[in-house]
C-alpha cells in the first residue's frame, strides 16, 4: 500500500473531508484500515526481507512517511463509531469530521432556542413606542386629482383632472370653480401651459377669479410632483448664466435684500420645485420651476425678485 502526501497516497485520499465522514459512519472500513497498517508495521518489524518502499527514496522521505503512518493510527485510534451510542458520553455531540466528542458545555444542537430568548430579553431593553407606526414618512405614488366646474360654487358640468391638461377647452368652454382634492397644481389662463400662472393646493375655490385676481379662466393645468429631501438652486444676474451668481437651498423674499441682486435672469434649478416671484416678500406674478436650466427670464416674459420652495407640507 503506497503511503504519501500525493493524490494517490494515503494522505492525500483519506485526510478529504468526505473520506472522513465515511470513515465515521463506517467503522468497518476503518478497522479494516487499521488492521492492514498495524499488519505492516509487524511485519517491518519481523522481516527485512520485506520492502515497503522504493529503493531510490531518501532516507528523509521514508522518516516522514513513518511518521505520517504513526499520525494516521493515532487519529483511527481516537476516532468512535457512530453508529454505537454506548461509546458516547450522555448529552455530548460527535464531530462528524474527526469523530471526537465536543465538551458538554457545547450547544449548538439548542441554538435555535437559544436564540428565540436571547431576542426576547433584547426586545425588552427597546423603548417604549419602537413598534409604533411611522406617519407620514413614506413616499409613494401619490395621486393627484383636481375638479373644474363650469359655473360658480361648484355648479354646471364638470372635467376630473388627474395629470397635465394642455387645453381645457376640450373638456369645458368654460372654468369659473374648481376643487384640489389631492396634490399641488399650477394653472395657466391660456392653453399649452402658457400666460399667467396660479398655484393651487388642496381646497376650495368657488370662485377662483374673484378670490386670486384672475382676469380669465383656466385654460391649462400641470400636476407638481411631490419632492422630498434638499432644495438647491443657483440664481444669475444675467441671461445664460452670467453675472453674479448665488446657490439657495431654502426660500428667499428678496434677492436684492440678501444679495444685493438688482435683478435676476437666469436660474439652475437642481433639486426640488419653486414657485418664483417677480415682486419681493413672494408678490405679483408667478412662475413654476421644475428642475432644470432656465437661460433667459426675458425671452420668458419675466423677471424674479423672490423665491419659495414648494414644501410637500403643502400637499397635505
Amino acid at each position: 500500500m503506497r503511503y504519501g502526501h500525493s493524490t494517490g497516497g494515503i494522505i492525500g485520499i483519506t485526510l478529504k473531508s468526505e473520506a472522513l465522514k465515511i470513515w465515521a459512519l463506517s467503522r468497518h472500513i476503518s478497522c479494516r484500515i487499521e488492521f492492514d497498517m498495524r499488519k505492516m508495521e509487524e511485519e517491518e518489524k519481523n522481516t527485512s526481507k520485506v520492502q515497503l518502499y522504493h529503493k531510490e527514496e531518501s532516507n528523509a522521505r521514508i522518516e516522514a512517511d513513518a511518521k505520517d503512518r504513526a499520525g494516521l493510527c493515532q487519529k483511527l485510534n481516537t476516532c468512535l463509531n457512530p453508529l454505537h451510542p454506548k461509546d458516547h458520553p450522555l448529552g455530548g455531540i460527535v464531530n462528524i469530521t474527526s469523530g471526537k466528542i465536543s465538551p458538554s458545555s457545547v450547544n449548538i444542537d439548542n441554538a435555535v432556542k437559544i436564540g428565540e430568548v436571547a431576542l426576547q430579553e433584547f426586545e425588552k431593553t427597546w423603548p417604549e413606542g419602537f413598534y409604533t407606526c411611522v406617519h407620514h414618512h413614506i413616499d409613494q405614488n401619490y395621486l393627484f386629482q383636481i375638479v373644474f366646474y363650469e359655473d360658480r360654487n361648484f355648479q354646471g358640468r364638470s372635467y376630473e383632472c388627474m395629470s397635465d391638461c394642455s387645453d381645457m377647452s376640450s373638456f369645458l368652454s368654460r372654468c369659473h370653480s374648481c376643487r384640489v382634492e389631492s396634490g399641488c397644481f399650477m394653472t395657466y389662463d391660456r392653453p399649452n401651459f402658457m400666460g399667467n400662472q396660479y398655484f393651487m393646493r388642496k381646497g376650495e375655490y368657488s370662485d377662483y377669479m374673484r378670490m386670486m385676481g384672475m382676469n380669465d379662466n383656466i385654460k391649462s393645468c400641470r400636476n407638481i410632483p411631490m419632492h422630498r429631501g434638499q432644495f438647491r438652486m443657483r440664481i444669475y444676474e444675467r441671461e445664460n448664466f452670467g453675472g453674479q451668481m448665488h446657490e439657495l437651498m431654502d426660500d428667499c423674499d428678496s434677492i436684492q435684500e440678501r444679495y444685493r441682486m438688482s435683478d435676476c435672469q437666469s436660474c439652475n434649478v437642481m433639486d426640488g420645485h419653486w414657485l418664483m416671484y417677480e415682486q419681493p416678500h413672494f408678490r405679483g406674478r408667478m412662475s413654476y420651476m421644475a428642475p432644470g436650466e432656465y437661460r433667459s427670464f426675458r425671452d420668458m416674459g419675466f423677471k424674479c425678485m423672490s423665491m419659495r420652495r414648494i414644501m410637500h407640507s403643502l400637499y397635505n
